[in-house]
């Protein structure tokens, strides 16, 4: 009789784990679905709409981008630069009538970081007036949404979308060493 009350309550209590785990596995779900600025059908629709929205033409917008704002210590924009940036190279490589169609997603993405920022600035001590301007890897990762490549392409290019925040961040320090060592060497 023990031993049949004991798998019996061994069953119970493996029906009762196996279900709260499935439900904090379905609530996570859930909360990430809700939380999630884009619906991966969306994104898929992105890329599709914008079939000429190609690794040549995403190198040329990552080149524009190191030569005009890395390489002068630049490490932010707003969203209407960056834009105008992209425009201006999209133009130059494939025609006047080249753009990122269904451009009203990036849009979602970026206003919705730019409103996260808001709020955690209204909520910091000390509240300061904050600007409006992303990191450039913030805004190519968005940007790379739209990017119609393999998948193996898209990770080399969020890859490269970090490096190019990683180059400015070793640019300024390394600019700032180079100052120090001057202003030492000027002093002895």
């Amino acid at each position: 009789g023990k031993i049949f009350l004991s798998s019996i309550g061994l069953v119970l209590l493996f029906l009762l784990r196996s279900t709260k785990s499935n439900n904090s596995r379905v609530a996570l779900r859930e909360e990430m679905e809700n939380a999630a600025l884009l619906d991966p059908l969306e994104i898929e629709d992105l890329r599709c709409a914008n079939s000429d929205f190609t690794m040549e033409v995403w190198n040329t917008i990552a080149e524009e981008i190191k030569n005009e704002f890395v390489a002068r210590g630049i490490s932010s924009m707003t969203y209407p630069q960056f834009l105008s940036l992209v425009m201006r190279v999209m133009k130059d490589v494939k025609g006047e009538g080249f753009t990122v169609q269904m451009g009203h997603l990036m849009d979602r993405v970026v206003i919705a970081e730019l409103e996260r920022r808001r709020e955690g600035n209204d909520n910091a001590a000390g509240h300061q007036e904050g600007s409006d301007e992303l990191p450039l890897s913030f805004l190519l990762t968005s940007l790379s949404l739209a990017l119609n490549s393999s998948v193996a392409d898209r990770i080399r290019v969020l890859y490269d979308s970090m490096l190019i925040g990683n180059e400015m961040n070793s640019s300024s320090s390394s600019s700032e060493g180079q100052e120090e060592s001057t202003n030492t060497n000027n002093n002895n």
